[in-house]
């Protein structure tokens, strides 16, 4: 019975181009968000302008105990909950958090969909000696990835030039996944 009142993140699967709205239901609710957004270039009327728009489209992860799962689905713009296997998906704090470090620290941010694996994202131990499970980071010819294969989604950002010359200065035989972890979160 202490399982059900234990919070954890979900992702609440919205109407289309509802996210804003949901946001500011969860906020007049004091129900806990996050939703990730990116910066887009879009002219109107022959001006550019910079919007905000999600990263995620469609959905918005909130963060409530299993009891509360009816009351965000009593929201008119929420679908439901994304669920696999007949489970509302769990996402781990931890998993949040590096979330947003890597989108704090990338401005330039695109998604590509990878095959869904349902192993745990983070490792036993939060030590440079443990292999990490799911969310991996690489750096290559100038992006950095975020794999993230519980949601099905690798996160690629373009390298800011001063994170450029902090791993190059890394020597590559002495360069560990660990590492680099440190440095882009």
């Amino acid at each position: 019975m202490e399982m059900f009142n234990i919070p954890n993140w979900y992702i609440a699967y919205t109407k289309p181009l509802q996210e804003k709205k949901v946001i500011a239901r969860f906020s007049q609710k004091k129900i806990e968000h996050y939703c990730p957004m990116k910066k887009v270039r879009t002219q109107y009327y022959g001006r550019e302008k910079t919007i905000d728009v999600p990263l995620f489209t469609s959905c918005v992860f909130v963060h409530v105990a299993p009891a509360e799962h009816t009351r965000i689905k009593k929201i008119w713009e929420v679908i439901n909950l994304v669920h696999w296997l007949d489970k509302p998906v769990a996402i781990e704090n931890a998993e949040i958090e590096m979330l947003r470090n890597f989108l704090n620290l990338h401005t330039d941010v695109m998604l590509e969909k990878i095959p869904v694996s349902n192993t745990r994202m983070m490792p036993e131990k939060h030590s440079p000696s443990s292999k990490e499970k799911g969310i991996m980071q690489e750096v290559m010819n100038g992006f950095i990835k975020l794999q993230w294969p519980s949601l099905g989604y690798v996160l690629r950002a373009t390298l800011n030039q001063e994170l450029k010359t902090t791993i190059n200065t890394i020597q590559p035989d002495k360069y560990q996944q660990s590492s680099l972890t440190k440095l882009a979160i």
